[in-house]
């Protein structure tokens, strides 16, 4: 028979089982959490398009990726946390950028308190326009004026997506992957920038707006000349090559 257990036996053990599982509880969140967190592997291997497709044909297994271990979260006084670059990934022999980016619910919620919108913004819908602003150096016989924003020796170029291959929620992070063709990988770009606006918001197709001046939403850096010890060039993955050879 089983011994008999006193009040505060019983009370003992009661406690221990809810230690126990509050210990998991905790464990599982944060497994969640985690996993929720986790890029997905699938939005990070290179996306097939015809301009990729034919610099695979000509360069093979040659063909090459590069990346920047840049700032990847805006982090401004006005913005910060809202944005996030995941990945973004040169193909210079494609003229070629394919960039994942990534905000959270949160940042939907600052978008209605920042603009003052009457409702609350869904994952599900495109909220922001993201474009890339390329700095080229319009004097490149000469590099002392590289550093500076001076129209004279420094053009900002604003370039919108070829496509937008990808929209996907994932816990509480949306995701949007885009490529940029077109982006010729010279020794006369100096910067590539991520910007970010609120569609209800385009300042950048105003008349009276300055490139140079003007602010985004949000901005990144992603790849900048003057870091070239931090490129990372890497040949394709496994599954980059499974992607392009099953198109």
């Amino acid at each position: 028979m089983f011994p008999r257990l006193s009040f505060f036996d019983i009370l003992k053990l009661f406690f221990r089982a809810l230690f126990t599982l509050l210990v998991i509880a905790v464990f599982v969140v944060l497994f969640w959490r985690m996993n929720a967190a986790r890029v997905p592997e699938h939005l990070v291997t290179l996306t097939p398009n015809a301009t990729l497709l034919a610099a695979y044909e000509r360069e093979g297994d040659a063909l090459e990726k590069l990346t920047q271990e840049q700032n990847t979260i805006t982090r401004t006084k006005e913005n910060y946390g809202y944005f996030a670059s995941s990945s973004a990934i040169f193909v210079p022999a494609a003229d070629q950028l394919q960039l994942l980016v990534r905000y959270n619910d949160s940042t939907l919620k600052a978008l209605a308190e920042d603009y003052a919108l009457d409702f609350q913004p869904e994952s599900d819908k495109d909220w922001y326009d993201v474009t890339l602003v390329l700095a080229i150096d319009k004097t490149p016989e000469d590099k002392t004026d590289n550093l500076s924003s001076n129209p004279e020796s420094v053009s900002l170029v604003r370039v919108k997506a070829t496509e937008t291959v990808a929209r996907e929620h994932k816990g509480r992070h949306s995701y949007r992957k885009f490529i940029f063709d077109g982006i010729s990988f010279d020794e006369d770009l100096l910067a590539v920038y991520v910007d970010f606006y609120y569609t209800g918001d385009l300042r950048y197709e105003n008349e009276d707006f300055n490139i140079y001046e003007d602010k985004a939403y949000g901005t990144l850096c992603l790849y900048a000349h003057t870091e070239a010890d931090i490129n990372k060039i890497t040949p394709l993955t496994e599954k980059d090559k499974a992607a392009l050879d099953a198109r």
